[in-house]
């Protein structure tokens, strides 16, 4: 897992496994984002796994999952009213550019300049020019 921050509050990365949630915790994080379907390739930690180890630990998890560009207003609704409790959130997906993209989609929502979210995600090396 490597973890990236976009901001103070978010973190991303690739896909997580269940024991990568400790680490998560440790931290800060106090949300877990799954922004990858279940199933996507053979081998791949399934959501359940993942939000139990979350429950076990007192993190909350959340299932917003999308295939590839297709982030659709629910998505972006949903990671919003997550973000907007003020804990720390850690979105992941098979390499962080889907949360990378709904990450800014939803900053580019509560104001945050579109150069702002280009420059911090490119840092990050994502390109979210097409979605803000």
């Amino acid at each position: 897992m490597k973890v990236i921050t976009l901001d103070d509050q978010v973190s991303i990365s690739d896909q997580i496994s269940s024991s990568d949630v400790a680490d998560l915790k440790e931290r800060g994080i106090e949300i877990v984002v799954c922004n990858r379907p279940d199933g996507e390739v053979a081998g791949q930690a399934d959501f359940e796994d993942i939000a139990q180890a979350c429950q076990d630990l007192g993190l909350e998890s959340h299932y917003i999952a999308f295939v590839g560009d297709q982030i659709e207003s629910v998505h972006v609704e949903s990671f919003l009213k997550l973000l907007q409790s003020g804990r720390k959130a850690h979105a992941y997906c098979r390499s962080g550019a889907r949360s990378s993209k709904l990450w800014a989609q939803t900053r580019f929502r509560q104001g945050m300049e579109s150069t702002e979210l280009k420059e911090r995600a490119a840092l990050a090396g994502y390109d979210v020019s097409q979605h803000v």
